[in-house]
């Protein structure tokens, strides 16, 4: 455990702290009142935490790897301000795990952080696929992360996480704009919006048509 702000998380992610207020900056203004929110990454929860906190009309389905779901409900049980639905198991890649959400939704909003890279270009397309059958029309997806962008330099610190994420894991790796962009496109779902975000990563919007 790791003390932090008088608050006490397992798995405790010091850059969730940092970039939680200018995600939700953006995210508010999708999430007036009390959308249903699926959170696909959950990680130790901090964000799902954050959010409720600011506006705790949310419902808030948190979903993690079954390695990690633990420690996540036990952060949700002992900091939570708000009542959480049972933490799902979700491994996009898992067709079971993929069934059993769908029957949960249709959600406003998919929210994930710091996942896709972390993901197989296969794992990410599957993502897709399935933000697109869960959320109902007009709903958002936001992802927050690193990406490259064809009409831009690279950044530095991108272009070194990058390598990094690449020699622990070829499959995974910063994804390109266009590639996510397009693949969405291909599921009914276009950008809506961009925003630049601490550590040069970015908010990404996409929406259902």
């Amino acid at each position: 455990m790791v003390i932090n702000d008088q608050t006490t998380y397992l798995n405790y992610a010091p850059a969730a702290d940092r970039n939680k207020g200018p995600i939700w900056q953006v995210l508010k203004t999708y999430l007036p009142s009390n959308q249903k929110v699926l959170e696909i990454a959950s990680g130790s929860g901090q964000h799902a935490l954050y959010f409720t906190q600011q506006n705790p009309e949310l419902i808030w389905q948190c979903t993690e790897m079954s390695s990690e779901r633990n420690a996540l409900q036990i952060n949700l049980n002992e900091l939570g301000a708000v009542t959480f639905p049972p933490i799902k198991t979700l491994d996009v890649l898992d067709g079971r795990d993929v069934a059993e959400i769908q029957t949960l939704s249709p959600f406003d909003c998919v929210y994930t952080s710091n996942s896709l890279h972390i993901m197989s270009w296969q794992g990410c397309q599957a993502f897709m696929k399935l933000v697109s059958e869960v959320l109902g029309k007009g709903g958002v997806c936001a992802i927050y992360g690193p990406f490259f962008y064809n009409d831009q330099p690279p950044v530095v610190s991108n272009l070194e996480f990058d390598a990094w994420l690449k020699n622990r894991n070829p499959e995974s790796g910063v994804r390109q704009f266009s590639d996510v962009a397009e693949a969405f496109g291909e599921v009914g779902m276009t950008c809506r919006s961009d925003h630049a975000m601490p550590a040069n990563n970015r908010l990404l919007v996409f929406q259902k048509d």
